[in-house]
């Protein structure tokens, strides 16, 4: 007995210690990114869009009541600020599908999908068209643009089109499923109608849908401080 005593003293002591299972599943997970830090970044870009929601919606105000004060379209009456503060309304409104598309995008179905699709190439395509415009502009002495060649043109019809389309579309998809209020969904959904059909009779009538879209900024603001996401959605959404 005592012979084998120091053959397994030593087999035991040569026995690398046992790592706990935490240990192990952290050696595991060590190649891949935390969980916690996407939903991280996330809720920022979240963020950034609601607040860009908000911002494009002042924007479109602004040149509103400026139209309204001055009796004429804004960008005949100041092209220069006009052509910016339109820009600079379109280019916000990208940021800002992209934000309420990731807040509620898991109650998004596909329909949900191609809409968020349409209305970022749309929002992208003119908000390159009016920065396009923008410098055009300026380029001729800050005097209106009463002429276009039949390409570019052509291009302005495009991207308005998709533009107009996709924010129609994204409103539907935001209503149905019932994330964010139902009420700036529908503002955005009539609005933009509206504001194509009324625009040159009711002055100020593109506020509509312009506040839709803020409203929708604000509420998402709300329900991040608040922890609430698509997560929290009914899992069905509602069927147009």
């Amino acid at each position: 007995m005592s012979d084998h005593a120091p053959i397994l003293t030593e087999t035991t002591g040569s026995r690398p210690p046992e790592q706990p299972a935490d240990s192990l599943t952290g050696a595991a997970r060590g190649g891949r990114e935390d969980p916690q830090g996407r939903v991280d970044r996330s809720s920022v870009i979240i963020g950034v869009g609601a607040v860009c929601a908000i911002l494009g919606m002042v924007s479109l105000v602004t040149q509103q009541i400026w139209s309204i004060v001055a009796g004429e379209v804004i960008e005949f009456h100041t092209p220069i600020l006009g052509r910016i503060l339109y820009a600079a309304q379109i280019t916000l409104f990208v940021i800002a599908v992209v934000g309420l598309y990731l807040h509620q995008r898991k109650a998004f179905n596909t329909f949900g999908q191609i809409a968020t699709l349409v209305a970022l190439w749309g929002t992208l395509l003119w908000s390159g068209s009016a920065t396009s415009e923008t410098f055009m502009t300026v380029a001729n002495g800050g005097k209106p643009i009463d002429h276009l060649p039949p390409s570019l043109l052509a291009w302005v019809f495009v991207a308005f089109g998709l533009y107009v389309l996709g924010l129609f579309l994204f409103g539907i998809a935001t209503w149905r499923a019932g994330v964010l209020p139902r009420v700036p969904a529908a503002l955005v959904v009539f609005g933009i109608p509206l504001g194509l059909t009324l625009d040159r009779f009711v002055p100020g009538i593109l506020i509509v849908y312009g506040v839709g879209i803020a409203w929708l900024g604000i509420t998402t603001l709300l329900q991040l401080r608040s922890g609430q996401s698509a997560e929290d959605a009914p899992s069905a959404p509602v069927s147009a």
